[in-house]
């Protein structure tokens, strides 16, 4: 007989452990992407489509993580669910899940009628960010160093590790299923 509080552990695992992939790769193409583009070898409209993606990218990784914390928050060891629970609380406060009906999933808003203009999309990307698009790719991925709490990142990997040696998960039980 399987353990369904560990199936359902092995499930929040392969799902944080996307998360990682995600959120590291999305912060590292458009860093990439930026100092190229810096150096003068990437066109200012080529950097602006890649910016949409990895912003894109990003937003959806970071919704994603809001229904992980609906679905799954009941197994998330109790140490880390203060910590998870400020996480989404952060992610709403950004306007990240309004960024992304308004901006990446949709060209219409209902409430105006219309579709967004530049302006308004970029007002949302400020919000989103704080103002600091530097500031916000470090919170989500700090390439320096991810210091649990203080990166999407190392909350993740914390939240993701302790599943693992809470349930006796193997890498590999993850990576052929």
């Amino acid at each position: 007989m399987t353990d369904p509080l560990r199936a359902e552990a092995v499930h929040a695992v392969d799902v944080l452990n996307d998360f990682v992939g995600d959120l590291v790769g999305g912060v590292m193409l458009f860093r990439e992407w930026d100092v190229q583009f810096k150096a003068g070898r990437v066109p200012e409209m080529l950097m602006v489509n890649v910016q949409k993606i990895c912003i894109s990218h990003l937003v959806l990784g970071l919704c994603k993580f809001v229904e992980f914390y609906q679905r799954f928050h009941q197994i998330i060891p109790s140490e880390y669910r203060e910590t998870c629970k400020n996480l989404v609380r952060d992610i709403n406060r950004k306007g990240v899940i309004e960024f992304r009906n308004k901006c990446v999933g949709h060209i219409w808003d209902t409430r105006l009628q219309r579709p967004l203009i530049h302006s308004e999309i970029m007002a949302r990307l400020g919000r989103l960010t704080d103002g600091d698009m530097s500031g916000f790719l470090n919170w989500i991925n700090n390439p320096k160093g991810n210091q649990f709490p203080s990166t999407v990142v190392s909350i993740v990997e914390a939240v993701r590790n302790a599943l693992m040696s809470e349930h006796f998960i193997a890498p590999d039980e993850i990576i052929t299923r």
